[in-house]
């Protein structure tokens, strides 16, 4: 009787584990489906900014996009991005500094941020980090003009 209520025991173990390793499949597909959805949202959004069809978005066209496409400004500022923000993480993201980015390149750098929140932390750190600079930039300037 004993070794009938372990087999049992056994099976019951294993069918929880099936069902468990079931669920999560189930889970992780549907969350996968859920980002494909997303990115192809900001694919559509952010293809919509290219005003000039030439498969670059300048930063007047993501700050044209920010305050004019409603769905481009709540997913932003569902990132705790502001307009002022733009400018700064533009550059961030322009780093030959030509002056345009890719649209896909943009949808990526988002698509990433919003699915990973450490990468929304180290976005804004950069962001912040790049502020500092600009502001010694400036008194180092001010520094030396006041020296000659």
């Amino acid at each position: 009787m004993l070794e009938h209520t372990d087999v049992n025991s056994r099976k019951s173990k294993r069918n929880t584990t099936t069902e468990r390793e079931l669920d999560h499949e189930q889970r992780a597909s549907q969350v996968k489906e859920s980002e494909r959805r997303a990115l192809e949202d900001l694919r559509r959004v952010y293809g919509r900014l290219d005003m000039n069809g030439n498969g670059f978005i300048s930063l007047a066209e993501l700050m044209h996009g920010y305050h004019n496409e409603p769905r481009v400004r709540n997913y932003l500022d569902g990132l705790d991005i502001s307009s002022h923000d733009l400018k700064h993480i533009f550059d961030l993201m322009d780093a030959d500094q030509s002056g345009d980015l890719s649209y896909h390149e943009v949808v990526n750098t988002f698509a990433k941020a919003h699915s990973q929140d450490f990468r929304i932390s180290m976005m804004m750190v950069k962001l912040q980090i790049a502020n500092v600079m600009q502001v010694v930039v400036r008194q180092e300037e001010h520094v030396r003009a006041l020296r000659l």
